[in-house]
């Protein structure tokens, strides 16, 4: 338990609290405060707050599965709706897969001394700090994951009806964190194959697999729905072109001892050559192989790839639960009190050696990084009732401030006059974020539209590097028809020069 808390505390208050996943954490949890607030699986492309009254307008069904944002709306009921509830969720992720790892390891060898070695070496793991102060959705994945695969491992013990319920809903939940999630099925059942094989002569274990593929049928559903979703690839999304790549970067993350522990790897290494006394261990093996193997043939499956280092995560708790394995196998060679604190102090000692990297915010994502700062500073000063047009209204509506997609100018006129403009009292203020920085005509464009068709004002403006982030307040609305284009160009600490965009082969817009 104080490894446990000392994991959760390290995490909270070590590790830097921010989003390194852009705007990805936003959109999971503006998708667990409508699931909340709303009882919608979707997120919102449009959001009213009249008096802290959530009304979802444009609703969007989301790519990624819901297991995580369901996670999250639990704790949105129970707490309230807080962008910091996500970060917390994580650090009470990074205790309890400390106390999986000991559980899952103790429950294989029977000896406290490999849970107790387990649990110090996800401890030290510095990529699981640091992602368990975000709110990506990896560590939580992780986590259920552990938390079925010990469920099975606590069925087997002594085996019943009720603890095999319980093992085959903790599985089904795992698998809708994730879409590489449904491997995990068939190493559920590896497992019980190995450690209780009389299970599988019973008809209740059959019954149980029927109940799962029910389970887990409307997420096999939503896998089949996405399948052709480009997940930001400009080609394939797996293909074979990748794998070298891949495997020689994610192959030689483990064994640098940059990112992660060599004295780990090693532990692993050394419980991987005792599945003769345990034949459970291949499972275990096959369970750290599937999660890293799984992204080598991915585009994006590189650990070097821009923040995609956190699908490493997924294979740490199988690789510790090894390492655990492996150094008590190592410590009880010789019954020597001495040899054991040697292997706790290397570890410390190689935990603190990696600290500096927990600390560090790092330049990934620097810009997006800035707009989600300057955007909290920009939503305090944008009076009630007033709308917030911008690319990512998702961060907006978790702060409790009405926000719609800043297309919708350019994409529906008439409901934009007619619809958007009674409606909101107070104004309406764009948002000139991240997205109007980077060098992408279609983005480019949705905020070029609006400042050269309305009038607008400068409420606040911040700066990072050559990015530009701003808060305008729209003038001149209504009549929308009447109203002539703003006087020349954005002033010139503006990145985006109007009057050049004005002249790009954008697609003709109706004026009225």
């Amino acid at each position: 338990m104080l490894l446990a808390l000392a994991a959760g505390l390290l995490s909270a208050f070590v590790a830097p609290r921010t989003n390194r996943l852009y705007f990805d954490e936003h959109i999971y949890q503006n998708i667990g405060q409508t699931m909340a607030l709303a009882g919608r699986a979707a997120f919102c492309n449009e959001g009213q707050f009249i008096y802290d009254e959530y009304h979802p307008q444009r609703l969007e069904y989301n790519k990624q599965p819901y297991g995580y944002p369901h996670l999250l709306s639990v704790v949105y009921r129970a707490a309230g709706v807080r962008e910091a509830w996500a970060q917390v969720l994580n650090n009470v992720c990074a205790m309890v897969a400390v106390l999986l790892c000991f559980g899952l390891a103790r429950q294989l060898t029977g000896s406290d001394r490999a849970g107790l070695l387990a649990a110090a070496c996800m401890l030290i793991l510095p990529e699981q700090l640091l992602w368990c102060n975000t709110a990506a959705t990896e560590p939580s994945t992780a986590c259920v994951a552990g938390l079925a695969m010990l469920a099975a491992l606590w069925y087997c013990a002594r085996p019943c009806s009720a603890r095999l319920m319980f093992a085959v809903l903790c599985l089904a939940y795992a698998i809708y964190f994730r879409p590489e999630a449904v491997l995990l099925a068939p190493l559920f059942f590896l497992l019980i194959l190995a450690v209780a094989p009389r299970q599988f002569a019973q008809p209740a274990l059959w019954f149980a697999a029927a109940a799962l593929m029910v389970l887990v049928t409307p997420q096999l559903l939503h896998i089949i729905a996405v399948r052709h979703e480009p997940w930001g690839s400009t080609g394939a999304k797996f293909t074979p072109a990748v794998v070298w790549h891949n495997l020689s970067t994610n192959g030689w993350f483990y064994l640098t001892n940059v990112r992660f522990p060599l004295l780990v790897t090693a532990g692993a290494a050394l419980g991987m050559l005792t599945p003769w006394r345990r034949p459970a261990t291949l499972v275990v093996l096959g369970w750290a192989l599937v999660m890293w193997g799984v992204f080598l043939a991915f585009y994006a499956g590189s650990y070097d790839y821009g923040v995609d280092v956190r699908f490493a995560l997924l294979s740490f708790m199988p690789l510790v639960v090894l390492a655990g394995i492996g150094l008590d196998w190592l410590c009880g060679v010789r019954p020597w009190t001495w040899l054991t604190a040697c292997v706790v102090a290397l570890l410390v000692l190689n935990g603190i050696q990696l600290l500096p990297r927990v600390r560090r915010v790092s330049q990934e994502g620097w810009a997006a990084r800035h707009d989600v700062r300057y955007a909290r500073e920009f939503a305090r000063l944008v009076p009630p009732h007033a709308l917030i047009l911008t690319h990512n209204p998702n961060m907006f509506l978790l702060w409790g401030h009405s926000a719609a997609q800043m297309s919708l100018f350019s994409e529906q006129r008439d409901y934009f006059a007619n619809v958007l403009l009674p409606r909101y009292p107070g104004g309406i203020y764009l948002h000139w974020n991240y997205w109007c920085n980077m060098p992408d005509q279609q983005q480019q464009f949705y905020g070029v539209m609006l400042t050269n068709h309305i009038g607008w004002a400068w409420v606040a403006e911040q700066r990072e590097q050559d990015y530009v982030y701003a808060l305008l307040r729209l003038t001149n609305l209504p009549p929308l028809a009447a109203a002539a284009p703003a006087p020349g160009p954005p002033p010139r600490r503006m990145r985006i020069n109007k009057a050049e965009v004005q002249h790009r082969d954008f697609p003709p817009v109706d004026a009225h």
